[in-house]
């Protein structure tokens, strides 16, 4: 269904034989084209709906009980800024575990940085926020420590104590879990956002216009 609303380029395939006078086209998608979503608009309530995606579940899966129609994975992918559904979306608890045994050497084991706690950790240990939480540090500072004034009295706090140590596997699965959050267009709105996109895949009048959905290039 995408594809069909793609146009078309006709690209000039010569020169194929003396004197080259003569050209032999090829029609071929235009998958250089590109829509892009304001991410404004995810804060109009009345177009989106958040959705968590379940461990396992595929996009053509969210697109049928979303949209009756997995055929309409595209437009998930599309208002979600998917580039590459495969990488993309978010990967199985096994299909992570294979990720990092294959891509590094001790995933679990190796730290790739370190960084304050979340403000509400904070909250609960000092009454208060030190410094914004997910702010990265190195090692240094982790290992050593800083005053704060702490209800009106300046206090030594080891940074270790309000600072964590990250690993490859946990900065990966962070980023995994990430992906699992979405926006999906709510269906009452699908067919107008189909015939938008359709509109704006349509070519306007220039030196390479042919139609509406085709229009020349040489090579």
């Amino acid at each position: 269904m995408y594809f069909s609303l793609l146009p078309d380029v006709q690209y000039d395939l010569k020169p194929i034989e003396y004197p080259f006078s003569r050209s032999e086209f090829v029609r071929v998608k235009n998958f250089f084209t590109r829509y892009t979503v304001s991410e404004d608009i995810f804060s109009v309530v009345a177009f989106f709906k958040k959705y968590s995606i379940n461990d396992g579940i595929r996009l053509d899966q969210v697109a049928e009980a979303t949209y009756g129609d997995p055929l309409f994975d595209w437009v998930i992918a599309l208002t979600n800024g998917m580039i590459d559904p495969l990488f993309d979306w978010p990967k199985t608890t096994n299909e992570m575990n294979r990720f990092l045994l294959e891509e590094f050497d001790d995933a679990y084991g190796t730290i790739r940085h370190y960084e304050v706690v979340s403000n509400d950790e904070q909250l609960s240990r000092f009454g208060q926020v030190l410094i914004k939480g997910g702010t990265k540090v190195d090692e240094t500072y982790y290992s050593g420590s800083r005053v704060f004034n702490i209800n009106g009295t300046p206090t030594t706090v080891v940074n270790s104590s309000y600072c964590k140590s990250v690993t490859i596997a946990d900065y990966e699965q962070e980023l995994n879990e990430k992906k699992r959050e979405i926006y999906l267009l709510k269906p009452r709105y699908l067919n107008d956002f189909v015939s938008e996109f359709r509109k704006t895949n349509l070519y306007s009048k220039s030196n390479s216009f042919i139609s509406t959905k085709l229009k020349k290039s040489g090579v």
